[in-house]
């Protein structure tokens, strides 16, 4: 079964609900804040005099208080519906971005990153993740990889796009322009096609029949029962320490390739194979799941990292580098779609925005402090030998905790809360 073939197999709101997301999370905060701040990095401190701590510094901090919005934002949107949280949230994200072009001292630019980091959380995976999960499917783990790749595509177009206009009309021009390519683009797409089914909507036969999503049936878990679950707190668990050690490394490959004499050119091409594979295995990744209809399946993507951080760690050549990387993108690739697919499986989608929102809020905590934490052993001993180890390690726990989990609690056809 081909690509196409998925979607074209669906009914139309669904189909049109998955590739309307996917538009959306071209223009999503990941392509416009994460994958462009380098790009954006040079004119802005040599135009206002900053350092590049000064520039970082909101982007950093912004963590905690991410992680806390993901849990605020899966809460309203499974009471209130993904539009009324989600709508809001493109209009602040679009403005905050393009006010980002008339700041003049840290202050301003440490406020308006936040704002639009904040908003981003909605503005996002989790909530487009939701929307498209709801409609009936006969491949959720698939569509839910077609959708998310949008982020992958905006990653790879946003920094050149931002390039260009930088060197075209300069940096100030540049974010008004970004930004309102976020009203011009995304923000149709959700209004016209990115939706929840209407509950009064829904006929006696559909449900006879099991056609209808877990959340118009009122099945699933609450979070209070999600959270009673030790597979809720193993899910947690594993996006933290995968994403210690997968993050841990990708985030100081440049300072470990140096470290082993390896040239720029060959850690800047292990950082694009990285990037390649990561694309891949969000493919893959929920096809895999949708094909074998059992959890440790997903430890494969995990185990491509591992087997990268032991590469890294007996490296016989400066293309082990590039193999060891691109090994380990594919778990950087696969994380959110494991994350959002053992949701919907183990815990239904009555609560999916607010269990989704714990699963994400925990990627970006684990993401944050591997990068922290690989970093600090590096200083402390100077070993990136030790590091390394200490990477393959949190993945390796991730694995076995992957391999822990039990059968799924509702099946995957059509979204019905049928019982497995």
């Amino acid at each position: 079964m081909n690509i196409y073939s998925v979607f074209s197999s669906e009914k139309p709101r669904s189909r049109s609900v998955a590739i309307a997301s996917f538009v959306a999370l071209v223009f999503s905060g990941g392509p416009l804040i994460t994958f462009t701040q380098s790009v954006f990095l040079q004119p802005m401190t040599a135009e206002l005099g900053w350092s590049r701590s000064t520039y970082f510094a909101p982007l950093a901090e912004g963590g905690f208080l991410i992680s806390i919005a993901f849990l605020f934002v899966g809460r309203v949107a499974d009471r209130w519906g993904v539009r009324k949280v989600l709508i809001p949230a493109i209009i602040l994200f679009s403005l905050s971005y393009m006010c980002l072009a008339f700041v003049k001292n840290p202050l301003d630019f440490f406020i308006l990153i936040l704002i639009a980091l904040i908003s981003q959380t909605a503005h996002g995976p989790l909530l487009y993740m939701k929307a498209v999960g709801s409609w009936p499917n006969r491949m959720p783990g698939l569509t839910m990889s077609l959708t998310l790749a949008g982020v992958s595509v905006g990653g790879v177009l946003m920094p050149n796009f931002a390039l260009a206009l930088i060197q075209h009309f300069g940096w100030r021009d540049a974010r008004l322009i970004l930004g309102a390519c976020v009203m011009l683009v995304a923000f149709p797409a959700v209004i016209l096609w990115v939706r929840e089914p209407r509950i009064a909507a829904i006929s006696a036969q559909e449900l006879t029949l099991g056609e209808v999503p877990i959340a118009a049936k009122l099945h699933g878990f609450t979070m209070y029962e999600a959270a009673r679950s030790s597979i809720f707190w193993r899910m947690a668990a594993i996006m933290v320490f995968a994403m210690i050690g997968v993050y841990g490394i990708t985030g100081n490959i440049l300072e470990l390739a140096k470290s082993h004499g390896v040239s720029n050119s060959i850690s800047s091409l292990s950082l694009s194979t990285a990037s390649a594979a990561a694309f891949i295995a969000r493919l893959f990744s929920g096809y895999t799941l949708d094909r074998w209809n059992f959890p440790q399946i997903g430890a494969i993507w995990f185990l491509c990292s591992f087997f990268g951080a032991a590469i890294l760690f007996f490296r016989v050549s400066d293309l082990s580098v590039v193999l060891g990387m691109t090994l380990i993108g594919m778990g950087m690739g696969a994380e959110l779609e494991l994350a959002a697919y053992y949701t919907r499986r183990y815990f239904g989608l009555f609560s999916y925005a607010q269990v989704f929102g714990v699963m994400v809020a925990c990627f970006t905590i684990g993401a944050s402090a591997g990068a922290l934490l690989f970093g600090a052993i590096l200083d402390i001993t100077s070993s990136e030998y030790l590091a390394l180890i200490a990477a393959a390690g949190t993945i390796l726990i991730s694995i076995l905790l992957v391999f822990s989990l039990p059968r799924y609690s509702f099946a995957a056809q059509h979204g019905t809360a049928d019982l497995v």
